[in-house]
């Protein structure tokens, strides 16, 4: 193998390292969501994020980590269930630092006191920054491909919930 063959599959394994380190930083944020660890939040967002939800019942906005905490606080309180997996992820290099990614989300949230349950699927748009070695959310963004929202005849019988035994 010539010398720039070699170069360009260490250039080639260099990015797939760093794709596949987005992967884990989008894989933690759901994980965080889903378990109630918000203020891991702090570490795998710019203080500035510019995070972009709409659904078919509602639209979040934020430009900054603090408020995304706060608000996510209140919405996966002890009084919630829910499981988010995203699938499907294309991320692109924009440069040494720079990321775009493409996922789609299957989510279901439960509303114990409001006996709701919501299901769905989304596109989530994200940009990455890498800072201090790590990648990191510049921006959150997704448009739901569809959402239900059903009422439930009964409160569920829940019988575990990391959320709830962080009694958050």
């Amino acid at each position: 193998m010539s010398s720039t063959t070699n170069d360009e599959l260490r250039r080639r394994l260099d990015q797939l390292d760093e794709i596949e380190r987005i992967k884990r930083l989008k894989y933690r944020y759901l994980m965080c969501i889903d378990t109630g660890e918000f203020d891991t939040f702090r570490e795998l967002c710019l203080p500035d994020v510019d995070i972009d939800l709409k659904g078919g019942s509602y639209h979040l906005k934020f430009d900054n980590v603090e408020d995304f905490i706060v608000s996510n606080k209140k919405a996966f309180s002890n009084e919630a269930i829910s499981s988010h997996t995203g699938h499907h992820p294309q991320i692109d290099m924009l440069g040494e630092t720079s990321a775009s990614g493409s996922w789609y989300l299957i989510d279901m949230f439960i509303n114990i006191t409001e006996k709701l349950v919501y299901n769905g699927g989304a596109v989530y748009q994200d940009l990455y920054e890498k800072v201090n070695g790590q990648w990191k959310f510049k921006r959150i963004s997704y448009r739901r491909v569809y959402e239900t929202v059903d009422p439930l005849r009964h409160a569920p019988n829940v019988t575990a919930s990391i959320v709830r035994r962080h009694n958050l």
